[in-house]
């Protein structure tokens, strides 16, 4: 019986390694394919992966990127692109300092490790390696697939590492709280197993009764120091734990509950777990959770908790059901991990890929979001909304005369000179495509959108930045399309884009560097 308690217990903790490799493994490559999502796949195209992208502007700017990655996530040490090329692998970008020696110029050949690099390769899937050693030290690679949004094929391979310390601590503390409730287990089993033997044992030779007596307590003396070691095991846990009975009064806490919740034992224990609910949950959710608990007498998720400074802050749970010999549940058991650090992390790789990497305003992915979300509410309120659709007059002929480093930095120039004009925090500027910008006005009448155009225009002309080639003017001007709509059932987002685009091809026709309202 006791072998076959002994395996259970090693299975048990066995499973709950594996469940946690697998967990780590998950929030590492959510970690890499973010990260992969704030890459712009037409600057990586346009890297040839040898000598003569130093120096580039589409270099520099995918470096910096990746140095931001890096930066946001302290646990990150290396971050880089590579690309299949001759049968090996050759780095294109990497985040290093090109003074460090840690540093891969364009083209270096990477030859280990390069199996997880073929399969991201052939499958377009996230890969996380196991842990390897090289002369930097000990990692664990999270590789995430770059792809062509045209072709849909894998253009190249984001490469993030991750010290293994990191790792493995993360799954020492699963193992920790998994061999502490195996040993406390295996005290309760060993307790009944003997209390039961004591009994057999007395029935039979009453006259070795102080010899049993002696062997007890030694035993309930090996016991307790058990307990103790699962009690130091519990107590020492980065993960939170606490234990409410059947009404939700907390009953006892663990030190990372009182470091994570900011609340003492003494504040927490004999109040209610409604103290540490957060607004930010929705309002089904905790009835969803007592269901999950009533049916399989479990929960596994994330939720929105506050710390006692009134604080929210996200955090990964596992609730269980304690229940007594009629099954009936007495207490819950809560196993809590603070997320924000992640959360955080999320958030800034999600913001990097709402912006344009050379001006620094919202791109296109950020603009179509916000114009459809802009445009349903101008419908539910029955209210106006105004969008200018404007293009730089001539701007191949700029880059020609002047060069693609001169283009770019005017480009920057102009973003923020239209940002500038952005009357308040629900106006929206954004990079449309090349030279093309657009801005959504909400609550917006066509006489106002035409005077917020008509600034824009002169703001430009104001700059006077040189364009000799332009044969509209010597200097960059702007033509801007504009469209005011009150939006209907049938009407959708892209009625007003047309609109917007169909004035701006009207002021290119009538001579340029104007402003021209939709029919």
């Amino acid at each position: 019986m006791l072998l076959v308690v002994a395996g259970g217990m090693a299975a048990f903790v066995d499973g709950v390694g594996r469940v946690a490799r697998l967990q780590e493994q998950r929030e590492l490559e959510i970690v890499a394919v973010t990260a992969a999502a704030s890459i712009n796949p037409d600057q990586v195209n346009r890297l040839g992966g040898n000598a003569g992208d130093i120096g580039g502007a589409v270099l520099q700017d995918v470096r910096r990127r990746l140095q931001r990655i890096r930066d946001v996530n302290p646990q990150v040490r290396f971050v880089y692109l590579m690309r299949p090329g001759a049968g090996r692998f050759i780095f294109l970008a990497d985040a290093e300092a090109e003074t460090s020696p840690d540093y891969s110029p364009p083209g270096q050949v990477y030859d280990d490790q390069i199996e997880g690099l073929q399969r991201v390769m052939a499958s377009a899937l996230p890969v996380v390696e196991d842990p390897y050693e090289d002369r930097w030290g000990r990692w664990v690679s999270a590789l995430a697939p770059i792809v062509d949004p045209q072709t849909g094929a894998v253009i190249a391979v984001l490469g993030i590492d991750v010290s293994a310390e990191h790792w493995q601590q993360a799954l020492r503390q699963h193992y920790g709280l998994a061999l502490a409730i195996a040993m406390l287990a295996s005290s309760v089993f060993g307790l009944l197993w003997f209390g039961a033997y004591r009994h057999q044992r007395n029935a039979e030779r009453l006259a070795g009764l102080n010899d049993a007596l002696e062997a007890e307590l030694a035993h309930r003396r090996l016991s307790d120091q058990r307990l103790k070691l699962a009690a130091a095991v519990l107590t020492n846990t980065g993960d939170g734990v606490m234990v409410a009975d059947a009404r939700g009064i907390i009953e006892s806490v663990n030190a990372a509950f009182e470091r994570i919740t900011l609340h003492s034992a003494q504040q927490a224990v004999g109040r209610n777990l409604r103290m540490l609910y957060s607004a930010r949950n929705s309002h089904g959710l905790f009835r969803s959770i007592l269901q999950d608990l009533q049916r399989n007498g479990r929960w596994d998720g994330q939720i929105w908790s506050r710390r006692r400074n009134g604080e929210r802050y996200p955090q990964e749970v596992s609730v269980s059901v304690l229940r007594d010999d009629d099954g009936v549940a007495t207490h819950y058991a809560a196993i809590f991990r603070d997320k924000t650090d992640q959360h955080r992390l999320e958030q800034r790789l999600n913001e990097l890929a709402q912006i344009d990497g050379l001006t620094g305003i919202p791109n296109r992915r950020h603009f179509d979001a916000s114009l459809a979300a802009a445009f349903e509410r101008a419908r539910q309120d029955n209210a106006p909304i105004s969008m200018l659709m404007a293009d730089l007059d001539f701007f191949k002929r700029f880059n020609d005369r002047y060069g693609h480093i001169e283009g770019d930095e005017c480009l920057k120039r102009i973003a923020q000179r239209i940002r500038s004009v952005v009357r308040n925090d629900w106006d929206m500027a954004a990079r449309y495509g090349g030279e093309e910008f657009a801005m959504i006005l909400p609550g917006t009448v066509l006489e106002d959108a035409l005077r917020v155009a008509q600034r824009l225009n002169e703001a430009i002309r104001a700059m006077a930045i040189p364009n000799i080639d332009s044969g509209v003017a010597p200097i960059v001007t702007i033509s801007i399309g504009c469209a005011t709509v009150i939006p209907s059932e049938t009407m959708v987002a892209r009625d007003l884009i047309a609109q917007a685009d169909a004035a701006l091809y009207s002021a290119k026709r009538e001579g340029r560097d104007r402003v021209v309202a939709a029919n």
